[in-house]
């Protein structure tokens, strides 16, 4: 299973980066948005930068 690199931004800053391991790009994102995050999240694999995206507040886990 790939592993993807999530980097969390808040005003433009890293706050912080975490691994997950999803079967596709798609489930990757899915599980990217669920992560709280006040600002961007990127997603990375094999050094490239595959999405960045701001989480809209209903797809968060609560």
């Amino acid at each position: 299973m790939p592993t993807y690199r999530l980097l969390f931004f808040r005003a433009n800053l890293l706050e912080r980066w975490e691994e997950i391991d999803a079967p596709d790009y798609v489930e990757a994102v899915q599980q990217a948005a669920q992560r709280p995050s006040d600002d961007r999240v990127e997603l990375w694999r094999e050094g490239h930068r595959l999405a960045s995206f701001r989480p809209h507040p209903t797809t968060r886990a609560h």
